[in-house]
């Protein structure tokens, strides 16, 4: 399967029986890939390296260049291309702001090693170039956008004339069975993938 927005909006329309577009328009099913995606990233997010340079003396780093950032799993500082073992060094990270926590105060030019959580991303949503899921969870994240896209078709649906049969509960029933089902699986895949953590909550402390 292709994993451009637009084609898993095409998907996910004929998985919820709606191919002509009479139910659901295509920024609502593009909506709910993107809830989807997001529940999904707190269990299964893209894990990432990069090699930082300190601009100037001090403590305080600023991440807020590391698209996506959701945690930061482990520091390397000082670090050195040629340098073993690793010194992983104790921290502290609220959001994009990172505080190296050394006896000696870091100095500008020195280099540091991340190892940190990103959100993934679906090429064209967001404005996103790339897509970063795996091929084999693409099924699993159109199972929970279908559960959003049928859990908000239940509430719109109170009150509204409705010629398919299906009243609001149940499409919140059959939402709720597939929510179900995609949060159970994902909980599946973050501890068999030995994530860094099994629950949505990065680490942002660590030493």
């Amino acid at each position: 399967m292709s994993a451009d927005i637009s084609t898993l909006c095409a998907s996910l329309a004929l998985d919820l029986g709606d191919a002509g577009g009479e139910t659901w328009t295509e920024e609502e099913l593009e909506r709910a890939v993107e809830k989807a995606l997001g529940e999904y990233n707190l269990w299964l997010p893209l894990r990432q390296e990069a090699v930082l340079t300190l601009e100037e003396e001090g403590r305080q780093v600023d991440l807020s260049a590391l698209e996506g950032l959701l945690g930061v799993e482990r520091v390397w500082f000082p670090y050195e291309d040629d340098a073993w073992p690793p010194q992983w060094c104790p921290f502290e990270c609220v959001g994009p702001a990172l505080t190296l926590l050394t006896p000696a105060l870091p100095q500008a030019g020195q280099q540091l090693r991340l190892v940190y959580w990103a959100a993934h991303r679906i090429a064209g949503l967001a404005g996103a170039e790339d897509t970063t899921l795996p091929a084999e969870d693409l099924e699993l994240v159109l199972l929970g956008a279908a559960g959003c896209a049928a859990l908000e078709r239940s509430r719109s649906a109170v009150g509204s004339i409705n010629v398919s049969g299906y009243t609001p509960v149940h499409w919140a029933d059959w939402a709720n069975d597939r929510l179900e089902g995609f949060r159970r699986r994902l909980k599946e895949l973050a501890a068999l993938r030995g994530m860094g953590f099994a629950g949505p909550a990065p680490f942002t402390t660590g030493g």
